[in-house]
């Protein structure tokens, strides 16, 4: 079995097998809530057009990691850095538990809103074409408190990708999805790794986040303890690693 890089160590980055420099880099980072410390230590290098699948136990730090790394969380020891000096709005799009949708609003509208908010150009153009790739052309009138879980996937998804940003974070993007769903899903995130995307998704979904990433890595008590490509370790193998630094 091929080996795997950084199991047992604190955060070892995978050598860079792209061209250029890191589109983010974390050197040393902590983050404490309270007495915790959810971050520790951690060190990572992040380069364009990877699709990054992180996984681990709950508690582990994965939501956290990606929130530091979208720009929307601190940290209290380290440094934090990105291609563009800070992480912009207009270069990121971040997919959470939490839609970040307006239930008032039909689904035309929370679309043509974050157009606006981000700049987008003929914001109501821009929010038609979202909504049917997205599949929705026909709910685009209904208001969101009306939609059903799927549906509102889909939206959050259109909100995360109306401005085309750089780089995309998904926390649990697949949560509460039907097949149908998910497959929409996997489907949208291939074309944007195709189309030279930096995607970074935290998934509890083994073969799903194995199949769609050319990178994994593996959380545990704040750290990183796994970092490898999927082309050096096969979908069995990198189960029984996990099942070994997770302790399951």
């Amino acid at each position: 079995m091929a080996s795997v890089l950084g199991i047992g160590r604190p955060g070892v980055a995978l050598m860079n097998r792209t061209q250029g420099d890191p589109v983010i880099s974390l050197q040393d980072v902590e983050k404490r809530f309270g007495r915790k410390k959810v971050i520790d230590e951690l060190c990572l290098d992040v380069y364009p057009g990877q699709f990054i699948s992180l996984f681990g136990p709950n508690g582990a730090g994965k939501t956290t990691l990606l929130r530091i790394m979208s720009g929307q969380l601190g940290v209290d020891n380290g440094w934090i850095d990105s291609r563009s000096g800070t992480l912009k709005r207009s270069l990121t799009g971040f997919i959470s538990h939490q839609v970040m949708l307006y239930p008032d609003l039909t689904g035309f509208e929370n679309l043509e809103f974050y157009a606006r908010l981000h700049s987008v150009p003929n914001p109501a153009d821009a929010a038609n074409r979202m909504i049917k790739r997205i599949n929705l052309d026909s709910d685009a009138s209904r208001y969101v408190r009306n939609y059903s879980r799927g549906m509102l996937q889909r939206l959050s998804l259109g909100r995360a990708l109306i401005n085309d940003p750089e780089i995309l974070f998904l926390d649990e993007p697949f949560t509460g999805l039907d097949r149908q769903g998910a497959e929409f899903l996997a489907e949208i995130l291939n074309q944007g790794h195709s189309g030279g995307k930096t995607i970074l998704m935290a998934t509890h979904d083994l073969r799903s986040g194995y199949d769609l990433s050319d990178r994994i890595l593996v959380m545990t008590r704040g750290r990183i303890s796994m970092d490898f490509s999927t082309r050096d370790l096969e979908f069995s193998g990198f189960v029984s690693s996990f099942e070994e630094v997770s302790g399951r």
